[in-house]
């Protein structure tokens, strides 16, 4: 298969039961939320398997559109020996990927995880309640660098600006 996509519109579109698999080995299958719904989004079946490249889109489709949480609730995560999963679109505290903490596969399938964008050293699971883990990231070194420089520019024009208030000599 090259790149088959599951596209999620509305809540609980697929049966909770179910066995969802994204098998491919040239373009990646996907498993995508859409964009342009603004509302949340919340999809939950009892396993998802990736053989090969698989990916999940939590909305990354239209950069310009701000669109409600994403929550993802698999029982078990299982990707395939040799297999990656990745993650575009996704941001913490919007979006969620929850499995069950009692999933067997799930210890393997995060060193075979990849968020877009994201230190793929560093998935790792965060608490969300009794029986979900959260798969969050912590974003890239040079994200990080960024997000500082972009801090300190307003506090230097600012500064500036005070400094010039204070240098003019009143009338």
């Amino acid at each position: 298969m090259k790149g088959a996509a599951v596209y999620i519109d509305k809540n609980d579109q697929i049966a909770d039961h179910a066995r969802v698999s994204l098998i491919s080995y040239e373009k990646a299958s996907k498993l995508n939320f859409s964009a342009h719904i603004k509302e949340q989004l919340q999809e939950t079946f009892r396993e998802l398997f990736v053989e090969g490249k698989g990916a999940i889109d939590f909305g990354s489709g239209d950069r310009h559109s701000e669109h409600g949480r994403r929550l993802l609730y698999i029982d078990d995560l299982i990707i395939g020996d040799g297999s990656t999963l990745r993650i575009h679109g996704w941001r913490d505290k919007r979006d969620y990927i929850l499995v069950r903490k009692n999933s067997v596969h799930l210890e393997d399938a995060l060193k075979k995880i990849e968020f877009k964008g994201y230190d793929r050293n560093n998935i790792h699971l965060e608490n969300y309640n009794n029986a979900y883990w959260v798969i969050s990231a912590t974003p890239e070194s040079a994200t990080y660098g960024s997000l500082l420089v972009a801090s300190t520019v307003p506090l230097s024009l600012l500064r500036r600006r005070i400094k010039a208030c204070l240098g003019r000599s009143p009338s």
